[in-house]
């Protein structure tokens, strides 16, 4: 008999964008890429979405989050649980903190294929036991 490589699973992501218009736009592109994926606005919908469904491989989070805790506060919530993150963020004042925090992390606007690359850059590096779906046909 053969080795027999086991199956990796669909990755999920969960996306913690305060943005609905953009919570919406990554929804569809992950979707379309064959990813599973939560949506959340903000640090209380992230912490319940990690309390509930421990299938999550990967986190995107923005820096600049309104109310509540920022984004880098989240990420480092979410790395002290051992999931990897990629920050996103609008605001190029925050690129020193978002430097320093050492997650991987792509300035709006940024267009899609680029982020797409880097989460899957981000999964690869972490060793994330997981893949992405059939994709749509191009």
């Amino acid at each position: 008999m053969g080795d027999v490589t086991p199956l990796k699973k669909i990755c999920k992501v969960l996306i913690v964008e305060d943005d609905g218009a953009v919570r919406e736009v990554l929804a569809d592109v992950f979707e379309s890429e064959g990813y599973r994926f939560i949506l959340t606005a903000n640090a209380a919908e992230m912490r319940a979405a990690l309390a509930s469904d421990p299938a999550i491989d990967i986190l995107i989070i923005d820096v600049r989050l309104r109310g509540g805790d920022s984004g880098l506060v989240l990420a480092a919530e979410a790395a002290s649980r051992g999931l990897p993150v990629v920050l996103t963020s609008g605001d190029p004042a925050q690129l020193d903190e978002i430097t320093k925090s050492g997650h991987p992390y792509i300035l709006k606007p940024f267009r899609l294929s680029s982020l797409l690359a880097l989460v899957e850059e981000t999964l690869e590096a972490t060793k994330a036991n997981c893949r992405r779906g059939l994709r749509a046909a191009s």
